[in-house]
């Protein structure tokens, strides 16, 4: 369960390497099947590049996804049985955290290849490309303010709280009413950090238009999205983002612990679901862009 389903369209460089997360979705098959589309479309909007340049950018992209559909979708599918199995057993802190290492590895994995794949793309940005691209930086940093920003505390943790309990309904249907005040008890005991998180999106946007502007992407771009993976990053908001998953691991302990039999057979039916689709579109062969 992520803490947003929404992929922060800056981040075309972890895009499909995060296709995982369109578990969270209904349409997982369909959804991985065109992720192809997807992300060149997204690619697109942010990096407006056109003719050649355009050309070696969507082949780069395939590149990545059949390295994806390869090499990272049988792990997902893995662990998400073994999730599972977890899950039937009761669910603890220990396999919380031994989840969450799994995906940061795994994450790390994809961002590396995606990185790798697209580097010589993106030292190819002219400045008029670049300065698209922190345009477009721009218009998503004040989508993130009115989302997160806006209002009081009180208001903007009301709204964590609803967020999180749609998350949470996701996987096990109508939260309980002793569910709801745990989720509720959580969003008010933990401390906002969205501006720490608003500083750290503008930094990385920031290193990665000086890193185009410089045309080192081939020996940065790697260093630069492994940033992206939990624990990394500026140090304050690396302790303000751990500390709240500490407290989110306490909170999804409880809510399993308050849960009904009927709502844990729904998480433990979906995640047996999810990796079995997973499985299946790893054995896929997807046909290369442009051939249907």
């Amino acid at each position: 369960m992520s803490e947003t389903r929404s992929t922060r369209p800056w981040r075309l460089l972890a895009l499909a390497a995060c296709l995982m997360f369109l578990a969270g979705c209904s349409g997982l098959r369909l959804a991985y099947d065109n992720a192809d589309l997807w992300v060149r479309w997204r690619a697109d909007q942010y990096l407006d590049m056109h003719g050649e340049k355009r050309e070696r950018l969507h082949a780069r992209i395939a590149e990545f996804l059949a390295w994806h559909r390869e090499e990272a979708l049988p792990r997902y599918a893995r662990s998400l049985e073994e999730g599972s199995r977890r899950l039937t057993d009761g669910l603890s802190r220990d396999d919380l955290l031994r989840a969450y290492e799994e995906g940061r590895a795994q994450l790390a994995r994809d961002l590396v290849a995606a990185a790798s794949r697209l580097a010589d793309t993106v030292d190819t940005l002219d400045a008029g490309q670049i300065e698209h691209l922190e345009r477009r930086f721009a218009a998503d940093n004040r989508k993130y303010a009115s989302e997160f920003l806006s209002g009081s505390a009180e208001s903007r943790r009301a709204r964590r709280a609803e967020r999180t309990v749609e998350r949470l309904e996701d996987w096990l249907g109508k939260l309980s009413d002793a569910q709801h005040d745990r989720v509720r008890r959580h969003s008010n005991e933990q401390p906002l950090f969205d501006e720490l998180r608003d500083r750290e999106r503008k930094r990385l946007q920031s290193e990665l238009i000086a890193i185009a502007r410089s045309r080192t992407a081939q020996a940065k771009l790697s260093e630069l999205a492994l940033q992206l993976v939990p624990g990394r990053g500026d140090a304050k908001y690396v302790a303000a983002a751990q500390a709240y998953t500490d407290a989110y691991f306490d909170l999804l302990v409880d809510v399993n612990r308050l849960a009904t039999p009927r709502q844990r057979e729904r998480a433990i039916a979906r995640l047996h679901g999810f990796a079995g689709d997973l499985a299946a579109l790893s054995l896929a062969r997807r046909e290369p862009p442009g051939t249907r």
